[in-house]
């Protein structure tokens, strides 16, 4: 079940190219509201941490905060993530750091016999940078560093996201895309051979509906790596602005067919938002189907 938590993270759907880029772990969801809402969530962004999303959502942050989030995810794996950010003149930046644990895993030798435990990591440190254009258009920029270890190997690489983000002036609609991931692996796991990283494009929109307490959200992917995706999302909002409910689908791969039963609920996502004052917290669940759920929990602190 390790392997195939691990494979999850470090591979891809179904597809032609599936497990040509390394670094797959870039390509989930970091907050509790953007897996909520099914990673509907390039054309909306609008929690503290949106700016991991789409780089350009940080200049709808007016205020400095800090965001974090942990994710138990399934077979011993743990997630995490934390951000700041904080306006400068007319400008907002930003930064966060990404992990996630494999747990323990057994090392063996041919012949089976236990040699004791080795562990494997995925790290990634960011700085974003946004500011308004014209028209009601923002941009945004997110250079990166990745590093993933394996036992006594290791590799590292760089990335850049780019992003650009419109609102309406009545700010109940908002459109937005994201090229992520551009970039390099600087060192492999081995000297002769390096992968590509998970190339990423994505658009999407959302919208508050007039004369209901309802916002929906939609996003079209499409990574170097696996085919085009949907996603889609909504949220309900009680007793506003305080309490939110959220559901969201995206598509994803069966794993096995034989397991269909198991599979029924594969990406689907929900969870609800708490806002308090200067505080909000998020949670998040996805069904990975066979593979298992995550949790996503998600604390948030602004103008402080």
């Amino acid at each position: 079940m390790v392997l195939a938590s691990f494979s999850m993270v470090h591979s891809t759907s179904i597809y032609s190219d599936a497990g040509t880029a390394t670094y797959q772990f870039l390509k989930l969801e970091l907050g509790a509201k953007s897996a909520s809402m099914g990673g509907a969530y390039v054309g909306l962004a609008n929690s503290p941490d949106g700016f991991a999303t789409n780089p350009a959502a940080l200049f709808f942050n007016k205020e400095r905060g800090i965001t974090s989030t942990f994710s138990p995810m399934f077979a011993g794996i743990n997630g995490g993530f934390i951000g700041y950010y904080q306006p400068i003149s007319d400008w907002r930046i930003g930064s966060y750091f990404n992990f996630i644990n494999y747990g323990d895993m057994t090392r063996t030798d041919d012949y089976g016999n236990e040699l004791g435990e080795f562990g494997a990591n995925d790290l990634l440190f960011a700085v974003t940078v946004s500011k308004e254009a014209k028209y009601n258009i923002s941009v945004g920029l997110t250079p990166k560093f990745v590093y993933f270890n394996v036992d006594t190997f290791n590799s590292y690489g760089f990335a850049v996201d780019l992003g650009a983000m419109w609102e309406s002036k009545r700010k109940r609609t908002r459109i937005g895309a994201a090229v992520a991931n551009m970039g390099f692996q600087k060192k492999g796991l081995t000297e002769s051979h390096k992968d590509q990283l998970p190339l990423l494009g994505k658009i999407g929109a959302s919208s508050k509906l007039t004369g209901l307490p309802l916002l929906l959200s939609a996003e079209l992917s499409k990574g170097i790596d696996e085919n085009f995706k949907l996603k889609i999302g909504g949220e309900i909002i009680q007793w506003k602005p305080y309490f939110f409910l959220r559901l969201g689908w995206q598509q994803r791969t069966h794993i096995d067919d034989e397991d269909a039963d198991n599979e029924f609920f594969n990406g689907m996502n929900g969870g609800f938002g708490i806002n308090y004052k200067k505080f909000s917290v998020d949670y998040a669940f996805s069904s990975y189907g066979t593979l298992g759920n995550i949790h996503r929990f998600t604390i948030n602190y602004t103008d402080f």
